[in-house]
């Protein structure tokens, strides 16, 4: 997982490349928004899934999506049970 960078005023020329980008969604880069209005919190944990194309658009989940959400879904229960076990 990477850093998310402190906020500093971004010339015109790095400015689009310092802001989030839904086109790229890169964690620390859709968190900064976050860290420059002061509410990010000290950790964050994402899951995330990449589509195996781009090419075209549909509605639905792919089928290898579709098979990743119980497994994924399973880890984040798990993920949730680890914090919960820290908090005691």
């Amino acid at each position: 997982m990477g850093q998310v960078a402190e906020i500093t005023e971004p010339t015109p020329k790095d400015g689009r490349a310092k802001t989030a980008d839904l086109h790229l969604p890169e964690p620390p880069r859709l968190l900064r928004p976050a860290r420059a209005a002061g509410v990010l919190p000290e950790r964050v944990l994402v899951v995330r899934c990449r589509p195996q194309t781009c090419e075209a658009f549909e509605e639905r989940l792919s089928r290898h999506v579709a098979a990743a959400v119980p497994v994924t879904a399973h880890r984040v229960h798990g993920l949730i049970d680890e914090i919960l076990v820290e908090l005691r």
